[in-house]
């Protein structure tokens, strides 16, 4: 049974003044302690890096955001999803909204798609397409109905050269040599090649980004071992840095060496505010057995068992983008005063990377829009980092709220969209509390600073955000959640604002 709009008591899992926000709740949350600190300490990295600029520049700058986009084979959905969001509350498109994008594997397609102008419904019809017509049979998987649609998407000759705002950074391994090494797409000049510097090995020579076509560059980072074969000498980018925030602002700090030996200081990016985008965190799993080593050939039994846990572990680690990644790139940004925004939701359940059942993706997208539902003040505070004040700046009706989770039928004709017309909704199966609790919010506000004539409120974040319902009030269908781009006005809002939000 899902929470009513208001509990007598509040047990385990909801907000805790007593109300349901929305997140889904999978059984026994084995590390909710370590989630509680995580929330806390994410919100203390914002406050005081938010603190530490307004107090050292005389204004806000706009000019050093970047977004990285995480690896995830399908579960790109679970991006898209957020984007929408992000994209609805700031009132513009994603690209005009970040000055450096980068991304691996599925979240490398995200970042050039985006970068090349293209939608966040563009990009979702992209997943649906991979669904329906790659991901059919067996592992592998052919790569040739994969390349037929980046090279739809992207264009057959288009370089990455043509790409000129964003900065754009796409990851993959280089698999002709032990250890392999990563390499970046880019649609801008190197470090190395800043500095003058040419490869010259028996290695792999590699294009530059005007030469270097795009599609093949998404091919490239999206060569996931097992899946499809490799492109060229490449393999799938997740095998080096399945979440690109810690290579990303590695990037930035190597090209910004490169500019000033070069004497190019106009040429320096200052990152102002990081945002990385995951791709849903799987259930914690109990295990039972972590023996590891390999008994003699007469235990074949243990000797099994033994192997897949090893294979399991080396999977697990390689394409780690949760955990100690990302408190590694929060603990970055926060000696260099940055603020980190990270939004990744916990899922109910294990999503393979090719799956393909609509009830499964259905529940992922739903359950992703709950839990941004539960993110409005943090949205809110991210907010003005991102775009200007003023009239641009407020939330638009970016997309009516059938566009959510639409998708062309001619490109996708079994899409996860059509169950939101059968009526079927996840909550049949699991129970829908939260799985963080809303520790010390009210407390963590209180410490960003407040106005004053030499600094302008810019950074407040508004006590009920107009872009998204207040968390007090529950969505009761996952059909709502989804087509939740109709915005709730505030209490205070005066009728004829009311009236045409809910044209």
């Amino acid at each position: 049974m899902r929470c009513a709009v208001k509990l007598a008591a509040c047990s385990d899992g909801c907000v805790e003044e007593g109300n349901f926000n929305g997140v889904p709740l999978y059984e026994k949350p084995l590390l909710r302690s370590r989630w509680i600190m995580d929330e806390q300490l994410h919100r203390r990295q914002i406050s005081e890096s938010m603190t530490w600029q307004l107090g050292r520049r005389s204004h806000l700058q706009r000019t050093g955001r970047v977004l990285c986009l995480d690896g995830g084979g399908i579960k790109g959905l679970v991006m898209t999803q957020m984007l929408f969001v992000v994209e609805e509350a700031l009132g513009r498109p994603i690209q005009d909204c970040f000055d450096w994008i980068s991304g691996t594997s599925t979240g490398g397609f995200l970042a050039l798609m985006l970068c090349m102008g293209k939608s966040v419904q563009d990009v979702q019809s992209l997943y649906y397409n991979l669904k329906e017509k790659v991901f059919v049979g067996g592992r592998p998987y052919e790569a040739g109905p994969l390349e037929e649609i980046l090279i739809n998407e992207f264009g057959e000759d288009t370089v990455m050269s043509s790409i000129r705002s964003p900065r754009v950074m796409v990851t993959s391994t280089l698999a002709d040599r032990l250890p392999p090494d990563l390499h970046l797409f880019r649609n801008y000049e190197s470090p190395m090649s800043v500095l003058g510097m040419q490869e010259d090995s028996v290695f792999m020579h590699t294009q530059p980004p005007d030469k270097q076509k795009i599609w093949l560059a998404a091919r490239c980072s999206g060569a996931a071992p097992t899946y499809f074969s490799a492109s060229e000498k490449f393999l799938d980018g997740g095998l080096v840095g399945n979440n690109p925030m810690l290579d990303t602002l590695t990037e930035i700090e190597e090209w910004n060496m490169a500019v000033r030996a070069k004497g190019r200081e106009a040429e320096v990016f200052t990152p102002t505010v990081v945002v990385s985008l995951g791709c849903g965190k799987p259930p914690v799993m109990l295990v039972e057995t972590v023996d590891l080593t390999i008994p003699s050939l007469l235990d074949v039994r243990r000797g099994l068992q033994a192997m897949y846990n090893l294979f399991n572990v080396l999977v697990e680690q390689a394409c780690s983008s949760e955990g100690r990644v990302t408190d590694r790139a929060r603990a970055w940004c926060s000696s260099l005063h940055v603020p980190f925004f990270r939004f990744n939701p916990q899922l109910s359940q294990d999503v393979a990377l090719d799956e393909h059942d609509d009830e499964c993706l259905m529940r992922m997208m739903w359950e992703t829009r709950a839990y941004m539902k539960s993110q409005a003040k943090v949205l809110a505070q991210l907010k003005p980092l991102l775009v200007e004040p003023g009239p641009l700046s407020t939330p638009t009706r970016v997309r009516r709220s059938s566009h959510i989770l639409q998708t062309s039928l001619a490109d996708a004709p079994d899409t996860p969209h059509k169950l939101l017309s059968g009526g079927n909704s996840p909550e049949e199966e699991v129970s829908f509390h939260s799985t963080l609790v809303d520790c010390n919010m009210e407390r963590s506000e209180r410490m960003l600073p407040e106005a004053s004539p030499s600094h302008p409120a810019t950074l407040e974040p508004p006590t009920t955000p107009d872009y998204v319902s207040s968390s007090e009030a529950p969505c009761s269908s996952p059909e709502e959640a989804c087509e939740g781009s109709v915005k709730t006005p505030s209490s205070e809002s005066p009728p004829e604002a009311a009236s045409n939000n809910l044209d």
